[in-house]
């Protein structure tokens, strides 16, 4: 089940980035909502900690976590993980 609604987001994700689903840009302008407000204060308490780095709010995640749409479907299993750790780690204060 998972996957499957994995493949969904991706698919939906590539209709937004080639136009059937909307304009990327107008979407990058709006406000993140439920999911940006949830990361924003779970990156505020880390950083309150010293445990994330100060400059890193929500959009950036977001985007950089957006990458993940672009695997294939074959590259999901070997790279996704890996991918997010690469984030993850990112984030951390060093």
């Amino acid at each position: 089940m998972v996957r499957q609604s994995g493949g969904l987001r991706r698919d939906q994700a590539r209709g937004v980035r080639s136009g059937r689903g909307g304009n990327l840009a107008n979407l990058s302008q709006h406000r993140q909502g439920p999911i940006g407000d949830a990361v924003n204060t779970l990156l505020a308490a880390g950083q309150a900690d010293g445990i994330i780095c100060p400059d890193v709010d929500a959009r950036d995640v977001i985007l950089l976590i957006g990458y993940l749409t672009r695997l294939e479907p074959d590259e999901w299993e070997g790279r996704a993980r890996h991918l997010l750790d690469v984030v993850l780690d990112g984030l951390q204060q060093h």
